[in-house]
């Protein structure tokens, strides 16, 4: 029994991440919710993102991070990096604080949404994401 509450810990059901991109000068956002932090997830997502924000007319120069791994170290996440022509740049670690919008900008999202009622199933959370 023990090596199956092991197991289930580690499957990690329930959780998804809400990955987020803010514009730093007019603070518009975009966001997904998917099933991991790995590096080909993110550059993926900072590929769909990049292409949104471009829609919008805004250029893309500098993409902040925090230092976690898949920022750090993913050849996908670099090679979607080159492809927009942007610089990657990384706070302090231990600093959030640093990279404030969109940290702001979670917050929100667990105010507004993700804490505001009780859901039953992770398809009506995200199903009151999308709306």
């Amino acid at each position: 029994m023990k090596n199956d509450t092991y197991a289930h810990r580690l499957s990690r059901v329930g959780y998804d991440y809400v990955h987020s991109m803010v514009d730093d000068h007019c603070r518009l956002a975009y966001s997904e919710i998917l099933p991991d932090e790995k590096g080909v997830t993110c550059a993926a997502f900072l590929s769909r993102s990049a292409a949104w924000f471009m829609e919008r007319g805004v250029v893309i120069e500098e993409i902040m991070t925090d230092n976690a791994f898949c920022y750090r170290r993913s050849a996908a996440w670099r090679q979607v990096l080159v492809d927009l022509g942007a610089r990657a740049l990384f706070i302090k670690p231990h600093c959030p604080w640093q990279n404030g919008k969109v940290e702001r900008f979670n917050r929100t999202l667990q105010i507004e949404w993700a804490y505001r009622q009780v859901f039953d199933t992770n398809t009506e959370r995200t199903d009151a994401f999308r709306s």
